[in-house]
């Protein structure tokens, strides 16, 4: 068994779909008035859009973490910084940051830390030190 899809709520549903786009460089799949779908390397993220309002605390989502390779950490900092994405906070294994309505993503390597250079870049950085 694995995840098929995740259906989130989005209060602007353009604005959700670029910053999905250039976030994730993933192309649409399918798209309808109110909808479009991703293709996240086989889990299908809905994007819905919706005139209620969004909370993301209220929503019992907590954070929608995405696996990469240790090796592509550096490569995620300086995109996210590129995007002008906020990194919130960053542990050995994650950084994790906020899309247009507020809900926690983040970019995950775990079980493999990070490794000793790559700490040692973002920390010289200026982003908070990964936790042991």
């Amino acid at each position: 068994m694995h995840l098929n899809h995740l259906a989130i709520a989005v209060t602007d549903l353009e604005r959700s779909t670029l910053f999905y786009q250039n976030l994730f460089a993933v192309q649409e799949l399918r798209r309808q008035p109110y909808a479009v779908w991703f293709d996240l390397d086989g889990i299908i993220l809905m994007l819905e859009a919706t005139d209620q309002g969004v909370s993301p605390s209220a929503s019992g989502l907590n954070v929608l973490a995405l696996q990469i390779d240790p090796t592509e950490r550096s490569n995620w900092t300086e995109r996210l910084n590129r995007l002008r994405i906020p990194i919130e906070s960053e542990t050995a294994f994650s950084l994790y940051f906020r899309d247009p309505d507020g809900y926690r993503l983040a970019v995950s390597h775990y079980p493999q830390e990070a490794s000793r250079e790559i700490e040692d870049k973002h920390s010289a950085g200026g982003h908070q030190a990964p936790r042991r």
